[in-house]
């Protein structure tokens, strides 16, 4: 509050302190990177623990590209270590570059695809025709 001492001068005294950073959670947080199979076009995904990742978004061997070949599964590491260190809510979120063949044409959308036999159902399809990926969000298109 400022001291009136005489009629134009004012005295106020400041703290030169910094001020202290509040503490946040660090409980919650979230990861974007590749991973060996999952959703790609979907909100981020929350995933409580190694186990659920690893059922959504592959387990921890390594990814293989087409222009660079094998790399370490640093988003599998990366998630493990946090839920190590004491972490409860992960956001992840799955980057995906389609292959493409000499002329820009996509090969490879990253989705899963079966054949079903005429009157026959495929391996891993329920009766609905909706074939069961691995996580919650698993798509697929069935094509010939």
């Amino acid at each position: 509050m400022p001291e009136y001492l005489a009629p134009g001068v004012y005295v106020e005294e400041v703290s030169f302190r910094s001020k202290s950073i509040e503490g946040v959670s660090t409980t919650t947080t979230g990861f974007i990177g590749p991973a060996r199979y999952g959703p790609v076009d979907l909100e981020p995904d929350i995933i409580t623990s190694l186990g659920e990742f690893e059922r959504v978004y592959g387990d921890r061997q390594q990814l293989d590209f087409t222009d660079v070949g094998l790399i370490h599964n640093y988003l599998w590491h990366a998630v493990r270590a946090f839920f190590e260190e004491g972490g409860k809510r992960l956001y992840i979120s799955r980057v995906f570059r389609p292959d493409q063949n000499e002329g820009g044409a996509i090969i490879s959308d990253g989705f899963a695809r079966v054949r079903v036999p005429a009157g026959g159902t495929a391996a891993g399809a329920d009766d609905a025709g909706v074939h069961n990926l691995p996580g919650r969000h698993g798509k697929s298109a069935f094509g010939e």
